[in-house]
C-alpha cells in the first residue's frame, strides 16, 4: 500500500511492549526482596497510583524524582492501613533502585508487534518514542529483540521533557530535518501523552487500543491490533 508517511513514531509500553507483565514482575519481586506482602489487591493498589503519578508528571504536577518515590510510600501507606505485613524500616530510595532493576528484566511484547516491525522496517523509518526511564527502556528492548528495527530511541528522561510536551517532540524534529510533519505518523495507546502530543505539534496520530478512540481529543486512525494497523501502512 502507498502511503505519504516516511517516519513511524512508535510508544513502547503497552504499544509494543507489554508493561503491565513487566510491572508485575518488578513490583513482587521488590517487594520479595525488601520483605513486603504482595498480592493481586496490592498490585491493584499500586498499579493505579503509578498510573496517576505518571498523568501528574505529564502535566507538570511533581518530578520524576518524586514520582519513584511517591508510589512506595503511597502503597505502603495504604498498605498499613490494610494491616498487611511490612518491615519497621523502608528504605524507599534502595526500593526504587530495585525496582528499576527488575523492571528492566521484561521484554514481553504484545502480540503482533514484532512482526509489524519486521514488515513496517521495509518500508518506513522506525523510531520510538517513550516517556520512561532510559535505562529501562534500553534494556527492555534489547530483551524484547526490537531494537534493530529502530532508528532512534526518544526517552523522556534523556530529553528532560515527557510526551506530550513540545520540548519533547522538537527533539524528534530536530533529529530529522529533512521529514516534514505530514510525513510522520505517531502510533501509541495513550491519549494524554501519545495522541494529545501528536495534535499539539502538528503530526498524524494513530491510536492502538481496544477502548474507544478518544471524543476530546481530533486522532487520524483507530485500531485495536496490528493486523489492523497492517491494513492502513503496508
Amino acid at each position: 500500500m502507498l502511503s505519504k508517511y516516511k517516519l513511524l513514531l512508535l510508544d513502547a509500553d503497552n504499544t509494543l511492549l507489554d508493561f503491565d507483565a513487566a510491572e508485575r514482575h518488578a513490583l513482587s519481586a521488590t517487594f520479595s526482596d525488601c520483605g513486603w506482602e504482595y498480592n493481586e489487591n496490592i498490585y491493584a493498589f499500586y498499579h493505579k497510583c503509578n498510573d496517576e503519578l505518571w498523568k501528574d508528571l505529564e502535566k507538570g504536577l511533581v518530578t520524576r524524582s518524586q514520582l519513584k518515590i511517591l508510589r512506595f510510600q503511597r502503597t505502603g501507606e495504604w498498605m498499613k492501613q490494610q494491616k498487611y505485613t511490612l518491615p519497621e524500616k523502608i528504605d524507599y530510595l534502595s526500593m526504587c533502585d530495585l525496582y528499576i532493576k527488575h523492571l528492566g528484566e521484561c521484554g514481553k511484547l504484545l502480540d503482533g508487534a514484532d512482526k509489524f516491525c519486521a514488515a513496517a522496517k521495509e518500508q518506513y523509518r522506525l523510531c520510538i518514542v517513550t516517556n520512561g526511564t532510559a535505562s529501562v527502556q534500553y534494556s527492555r528492548m534489547k530483551l524484547s529483540g526490537l531494537e534493530t528495527y529502530f532508528e532512534h530511541l526518544f526517552i523522556s528522561e534523556e530529553i528532560g521533557a515527557e510526551k506530550p510536551s513540545a520540548q519533547f517532540f522538537d527533539k524528534v524534529f530536530e533529529t530529522y530535518p529533512e521529514i516534514s510533519k505530514p510525513q510522520i505518523l505517531l502510533i501509541g495507546d495513550s491519549v494524554s501523552s501519545d495522541m494529545k502530543g501528536a495534535y499539539n505539534t502538528g503530526i498524524d496520530s494513530c491510536f492502538i487500543n481496544k477502548a474507544p478512540a478518544p471524543k476530546n481529543i481530533p486522532i487520524t486512525y483507530h485500531v485495536t491490533s496490528f493486523d489492523e494497523l497492517k491494513n492502513i501502512l503496508l
